[in-house]
């Protein structure tokens, strides 16, 4: 079995498309997914956020909008870019996920501040 520093790119692939009908929109998600700046280590990456969901048998919208969710590409795709390719509902799927992403924080202090609450506060309205 491999483990976390074996992987490559192709791994990830082949996992996608044992579940999920292979694609260029699949390709090209996990091709920025996986060329994204890392993040750091309190945030996982997307390529192995997907695995994850992969075991839940989510659809091929919800792989998408995960892998477009990666913190490292955060400011690199628009959302016109996202809608244009993938439609609007792996564009609303990909920003919710980076607005969860954003509010973690990676040290003790910042769990329970008032800007965290505001975030909160604003995925309700």
């Amino acid at each position: 079995m491999l483990d976390e520093t074996d992987k490559d790119i192709d791994f990830y692939r082949q996992a996608i498309s044992r579940r999920i009908p292979w694609d260029d929109d699949l390709a090209a998600a996990l091709d920025a997914a996986w060329h994204a700046d890392k993040p750091d280590k309190c945030r996982p990456r997307a390529v192995d956020a997907v695995l994850r969901l992969l075991e839940f048998d989510v659809d091929r919208n919800t792989i998408l909008a995960t892998l477009l969710s990666d913190m490292g590409l955060v400011g690199q795709l628009s959302d016109d870019e996202i809608k244009a390719r993938h439609g609007e509902q792996v564009l609303l799927l990909a920003r919710g996920v980076i607005t969860l992403n954003s509010m973690q924080e990676c040290n003790e202090l910042s769990f329970h501040t008032p800007e965290q609450a505001a975030q909160l506060l604003c995925l309700f309205r």
